[in-house]
């Protein structure tokens, strides 16, 4: 994947690398895994980040999510970023409550912690998002 923006005056570019792998198992929850390797170039510094991500999604009711079903998800993701021989860990925690309609589209409303810097120096940040994904 790539990402361009332009932000005053100032450009960044961002390739991402990824594998991702979901995993029904024999209970009602279905297992995701991702790993994922993103390079930033800026003309301040190039930045790396390598994340791994796992989470757990639990249809309301059933075995699976089905259309016009309510879904809960949980994410927890470690992020390591390097940019001028400074290393830096975060964590990110998602709590995720879902829709998914007839027309097979989803809704969502998550919950997001990031703790940036962990260790003596950790700040954290707490996002509310509400996403409507279309689906063909």
């Amino acid at each position: 994947m790539y990402r361009f923006v332009f932000v005053s005056r100032t450009s960044e570019q961002r390739l991402y690398q990824q594998i991702g792998y979901v995993q029904q198992t024999l209970t009602r929850v279905k297992i995701v895994h991702r790993v994922r390797f993103d390079q930033t170039f800026s003309a301040k510094a190039t930045e790396f980040r390598y994340r791994y991500s796992v989470g757990a999604e639990l249809p309301r009711s059933g075995f699976r999510t089905d259309p016009g079903e309510h879904y809960f998800a949980v994410l927890a993701e470690y992020l390591v970023k390097f940019q001028d021989s400074k290393y830096t860990p975060e964590l990110r925690l998602a709590f995720q409550f879902g829709f998914l309609f007839r027309n097979t589209n989803k809704g969502e409303v998550l919950l997001e912690i990031r703790i940036d810097e962990l260790g003596s120096r950790s700040e954290s940040l707490f996002l509310l998002g509400l996403s409507y994904y279309l689906s063909k």
